[in-house]
């Protein structure tokens, strides 16, 4: 996996982690999800579907950005660099580093 789809791919699930939650969360009163990545290019490549690298991967970011928006939330993605003032970045990196020892991981449609 390559290390912008891996950024993608990480967006694509704490995104889709959100979708059956997002009715409490609307009652709750939450109007946005915030993700945090250390990636720009990721971040700009969850802004268009143009053809090139992590296409598949932003579609589906897409897609949970708009089953979220039909429960009235936004998906905020913000850049954090290195992940800075994450206190669970600990949790984060090992993850971060085994998803990208494996191959064939997809965002779940």
């Amino acid at each position: 996996m390559e290390f912008l789809d891996h950024e993608l791919w990480e967006i694509g699930v704490t995104l889709h982690k959100f979708i059956p939650k997002a009715e409490a969360l609307g009652a709750h009163g939450v109007t946005t999800v915030a993700v945090c990545s250390d990636s720009q290019a990721a971040i700009r490549r969850t802004m268009h579907l143009e053809l090139g690298p992590g296409q598949h991967l932003a579609r589906a970011i897409i897609k949970h950005d708009t089953a979220l928006g039909a429960h009235s939330i936004e998906a905020a993605i913000h850049c954090v660099a290195g992940h800075s003032g994450i206190r669970s970045n600990e949790q984060v990196d090992p993850r971060a580093n085994t998803a990208r020892e494996h191959q064939g991981y997809t965002v779940s449609d």
